[in-house]
């Protein structure tokens, strides 16, 4: 599947998926998305936020595993990692991403800035960290919930994956 033919003119696995989004869509069935910590980087290209990490606490490695297996990392770090992703400018993928309405999200990202993103139409996002009681309602377009599976940085509350 190429990036030039995302309309689905052509190719059956794209046009099946589309009919079932407006389906849902049309139907009022709640959508709900699986993000991965790997969201804003494209396919091929290293998570530059990731190497900053790395470099910074003089970690040999590629990834966000090597930094949260490396031990107990301190306050600072997070509170530094924090700044960094509230500082990155989301692509235009991933806003075009968080303007479909989503009943809810699911994501092992810890960027605490992907809640805010959520936050258009005159949608008020909440953050579910792990640990947190249920949300009273179970689905609602307009107040989303975004399930933070290993928490959120600058919450207080960060599990490492």
């Amino acid at each position: 599947m190429g990036a030039s033919n995302l309309n689905g003119t052509g190719n059956a696995r794209v046009s099946a998926t589309q009919s079932a989004f407006e389906h849902a869509i049309t139907s009022d069935i709640p959508i709900v998305a699986i993000l991965g910590q790997s969201l804003s980087q494209g396919p091929g290209e290293s998570d530059r936020l990731c190497m900053a990490a790395l470099e910074r606490l003089g970690i040999e490695g590629s990834s966000w595993r090597d930094i949260f297996s490396s031990g107990v990392l301190s306050s600072e770090f997070y509170g530094w990692l924090n700044e960094r992703f509230e500082r990155r400018s989301p692509s235009r993928e991933i806003a075009s991403i968080a303007d479909a309405h989503f009943s809810a999200v699911f994501t092992s990202s810890f960027d605490p800035v992907l809640k805010n993103l959520f936050g258009t139409d005159g949608r008020q996002p909440e953050a579910v960290l792990v640990g947190d009681p249920p949300p009273p309602v179970s689905r609602s377009k307009l107040r989303p919930r975004i399930f933070y599976l290993f928490g959120m940085t600058g919450a207080g509350q960060f599990q490492s994956p």
